[in-house]
């Protein structure tokens, strides 16, 4: 039995629904006002990786490069399905439900940052959207300063595709992945830009809101959650920096 991990890095709305959670990821490309673009992308290792479904890999730094690490963009708003995560692959029980106890425990939720945000899944600004129906979700620290989700997979078999649906003519794109392999999927600026002075990354949760409201939208305190815990290359790498992304920049709940 392989199992894998999904990682949710940046700004990820896991809105509320009653077979688990459904990913809100908000459009950051052209934001408004003094925060930097946010774009979505899974970051995959390349040696096991099929991505010759999927839109073209971004040219790889150099700090990529010396991880194997390949940057695949979501390039177009779409409705995402992963093996066994929001549909009915691998060996998952018919009735399995996604178990969500610690993290609805310690999400910040953004009505209740401002009661006056509206969110309906079919009116909001999103780079995509991600059933999950299977799965443990649970949420910890990373760095010591930004809420990350992890969506643990123990029980999957086999390998792991991931289908994005676009809204423009139904165009299909596929990443297929070697079984057991983690999956980081992030929605943040430049991890390797400077930063310094913008504006709350968490004010694009606006995005979300019918109205776009996001005034009040300011990250509440950090919980006392434990440090998430990782061997994706990737995260490896960002931790080394020990900066980003920001407490501002940090999943939220609907």
């Amino acid at each position: 039995m392989n199992g894998f991990k999904i990682y949710f890095l940046g700004l990820f709305n896991f809105f509320a629904r009653s077979s688990g959670r459904l990913v809100l990821v908000p459009d950051g490309r052209t934001p408004d006002g003094n925060i930097a673009p946010h774009y979505a992308s899974f970051y995959l290792e390349t040696d096991k990786t099929d991505a010759s479904g999927w839109w073209p890999m971004k040219p790889q730094s150099q700090e990529l490069k010396d991880i194997g690490v390949g940057e695949f963009p979501i390039n177009e708003p779409c409705t995402i399905t992963i093996s066994g995560v929001g549909d009915n692959s691998g060996c998952w029980p018919i009735r399995a439900k996604c178990d969500v106890k610690q993290h609805e425990k310690y999400v910040f939720k953004l009505p209740k940052i401002d009661p006056a945000i509206r969110i309906v899944p079919e009116k909001a600004d999103t780079i995509a959207q991600i059933p999950i129906r299977r799965g443990t979700l649970e949420i910890f620290l990373f760095i010591q300063q930004s809420m990350v989700t992890q969506l643990s997979m123990p029980k999957y078999e086999g390998s792991i595709t991931i289908t994005a649906e676009t809204d423009r003519g139904q165009i299909v794109k596929t990443l297929v992945i070697k079984a057991g392999t983690d999956i980081v999927l992030s929605n943040t600026s430049d991890p390797f830009a400077d930063h310094t002075g913008e504006d709350s990354h968490f004010k694009l949760y606006g995005l979300l809101d019918v109205h776009r409201k996001s005034d009040k939208l300011y990250e509440p305190p950090v919980p006392n959650i434990g440090n998430l815990e990782y061997t994706h290359p990737y995260l490896i790498l960002l931790g080394q920096f020990g900066q980003f992304p920001p407490p501002n920049c940090s999943n939220s709940g609907g």
